[in-house]
């Protein structure tokens, strides 16, 4: 997981990114811009957030033209949970 600080704003949109790809919408980069009204830059560094800070492999279907996550069973409030635990920002 990534050292750098996560904005609220990029976090907020890898929950979203996250529930669609967790319900098996296949979201692509398309679809995400016109979503978050936002650039095709901030979509893949949302994108690359979940794979990089969270820990999501992420995978692009080019026949359901979306992405999804090669583990059916990820979600990313418990990889967050993870993370901090792990680096000691919680303590259970």
């Amino acid at each position: 997981m990534g050292n750098r600080r996560l904005s609220l704003s990029n976090y907020r949109r890898a929950l979203q990114i996250d529930k669609l790809i967790a319900a098996e919408k296949y979201p692509n980069v398309a679809f995400l811009m016109q979503k978050f009204e936002c650039s095709e830059a901030t979509v893949l560094r949302a994108i690359e957030t979940l794979r990089n800070d969270f820990g999501a492999e992420i995978l692009y279907d080019r026949n359901r033209k979306g992405y999804y996550y090669v583990e059916p069973h990820f979600r990313l409030i418990a990889s967050k949970m993870r993370y901090l635990v792990n680096t000691k920002i919680l303590q259970v």
